[in-house]
């Protein structure tokens, strides 16, 4: 790290250091925004990414080429989705239509019924002001680990608590408003919520305070919300399922939508065709987990 605080001048070497952990933290919240972990010159841009910024991050491995006018973050290994959106990228908006289509089918893959051998501790990960690891639970790892797999004898690279830890410091600098969250699909099956705060400590200021990053299985209404938007249902398809997962069956769906019956049936067939499911116990099974 020294080195590259150098290029700052050697009498700030210091305050070099703080600006290049600046720019990491700012690459992480950039990868938060970004699409299966790619990016375009223009949206760096828009971010306040600059070319000085760009080639400084190329050079020390931050992101690499993927395409003209595309970088790939290098936390984000090459995938089926990340494939799909560089052909977005890289072709124009006339396939916008049918490549979102494809996304929302890539991630419609993951709405498996996930395993019930989950970890019943706590996970949590304790991020020091850099953000780097303190401590971690078992649990936090066995959730991580599938994330960005690493050899058995290292611990996984906590990539995904990386990036809602440099969301809550952007929240902190006052640069950006969006609340220290993030939702990642971890095992087959398996919707995680992460989120990153500070644990306050009386005799010291805040921004020097550790951070904790706690993961969640994301509740049932979360997944099913999730689960209607990859699926490309309307609002209305999505509140006949919201019903169906309180425990209403047609008529009560009926009543409380102000719907006819037939009206109902006519949804879920919708629903049956769009989703790939062919009963409301399997569809259930999938939307909530």
């Amino acid at each position: 790290m020294a080195s590259q605080g150098s290029e700052f001048g050697t009498s700030g070497r210091q305050k070099g250091k703080v600006m290049f952990r600046s720019e990491v933290f700012a690459a992480l919240d950039v990868l938060g925004c970004s699409q299966y972990g790619l990016a375009t010159h223009r949206q760096l841009d828009e971010t306040g990414v600059g070319k000085a910024t760009l080639s400084r991050w190329i050079a020390t491995g931050i992101v690499v080429p993927a395409a003209n006018d595309v970088v790939r973050f290098v936390g984000a290994p090459p995938s089926w989705r990340q494939r799909v959106m560089l052909a977005t990228l890289t072709t124009g908006g006339w396939a916008s239509h049918r490549t979102a289509a494809a996304l929302r089918g890539l991630e419609a893959v993951h709405f498996e019924v996930g395993g019930s051998d989950l970890p019943t501790d706590p996970a949590v990960l304790l991020l020091a002001p850099d953000l780097t690891v303190r401590r971690q639970t078992p649990a936090a790892e066995y959730y991580i680990r599938p994330l960005l797999p690493t050899p058995d004898d290292r611990l996984p690279v906590p990539a995904a608590a990386y990036n809602v830890a440099a969301q809550l410091l952007a929240l902190e600098a006052g640069v950006d408003r969006h609340p220290a969250w993030s939702r990642v699909w971890s095992r087959p099956g398996l919707l995680l919520t992460f989120r990153a705060a500070r644990i306050h400590r009386r005799d010291r200021p805040m921004d020097t305070s550790d951070i904790a990053v706690t993961i969640e299985r994301a509740t049932p209404g979360e997944r099913l919300d999730l689960f209607g938007r990859v699926h490309d249902l309307t609002p209305r398809e999505t509140e006949v399922l919201r019903c169906l997962a309180d425990g209403d069956d047609t008529r009560e769906v009926a009543a409380r939508l102000h719907l006819s019956a037939y009206t109902v049936q006519d949804h879920l067939t919708t629903v049956f065709d769009k989703t790939g499911v062919r009963s409301r116990r399997a569809l259930l099974a999938r939307a909530t987990g």
